[in-house]
């Protein structure tokens, strides 16, 4: 799913260099609420998935590849860290 960002918006403020939290989300449509786990865990799924699939022919230097699969690991790993939280309550 591409990213929509506005036309005049920028983060870094271009007068002062600098962003607030709340620019910063709000540029980059970022929420910091407790979402739907289950939500979150389809859109983690989805995501890998096509990584996967884009990843042989994305022209990444393997370098470039895995810092996308540390980053990718990171998530994954939090979420299952959410769902091991859920399930010990």
């Amino acid at each position: 799913m591409p990213v929509s960002l506005p036309a005049d918006g920028r983060v870094p403020d271009s007068v002062t260099g600098a962003a607030t939290t709340a620019e910063y989300d709000g540029y980059f449509r970022i929420s910091r609420e407790e979402g739907d786990l289950t939500g979150w865990t389809r859109s983690c799924l989805g995501a890998t998935g096509r990584l996967m699939d884009d990843l042989p022919s994305g022209g990444l230097t393997d370098a470039e590849r895995a810092d996308l699969m540390c980053g990718l690991v990171l998530v994954l790993q939090s979420t299952l860290e959410r769902w091991l939280a859920v399930a010990s309550r």
